[in-house]
């Protein structure tokens, strides 16, 4: 992936690259840099740049739309990478307590949902832990983190 791409259409739609560094984690003065090699690269000016801002010449205008074009099948490429090894659209269960579910959970499963955001979460609240000999964990509708081999009730 050439970051310039992004980093170019990141400058434009916030028209600062002062913005653009901040939100890609980058200096000013990357940014600026990025953009000026990108320009040498096709040889026009894409960008006019003054105290206001930066906004788009002309070329700049024309380049514009095929940036975010191949950004987009970038996008649709990393999505569909994800799903072939099976990070997303995938369905995680969790047996949990009711404690665990409300404090510990939501910030746990938020971050993760921020890199594999099609996954979906399914929170089982059993009334009595089972006990399963260690060959039976896989075959267990829990995680095998949550098999033991001696015996756990939980009342309700």
């Amino acid at each position: 992936m050439d970051h310039r791409y992004e980093i170019f259409a990141a400058a434009v739609l916030s028209k600062s690259f002062t913005r653009a560094a901040k939100e890609l984690g980058y200096t000013q003065s990357a940014v600026s840099q990025a953009v000026r090699s990108l320009e040498a690269e096709l040889g026009t000016v894409l960008i006019t740049r003054s105290h206001d801002g930066i906004t788009l010449t002309r070329d700049g205008e024309i380049f514009f739309p095929y940036f975010e074009s191949i950004l987009a099948g970038e996008r649709a490429l990393h999505v569909r990478m994800k799903e072939m090894h099976g990070l997303t659209g995938s369905l995680i269960r969790i047996g949990t307590f009711s404690s665990i579910s409300q404090n510990l959970l939501p910030p746990l499963i938020s971050s993760f949902l921020v890199s594999y955001p099609e996954t979906r979460f399914e929170l089982r609240f059993p009334r009595r832990w089972p006990s399963f000999p260690p060959s039976r964990c896989r075959s267990s509708p829990l995680s095998p983190v949550f098999c033991s081999t001696r015996a756990a009730t939980v009342s309700h």
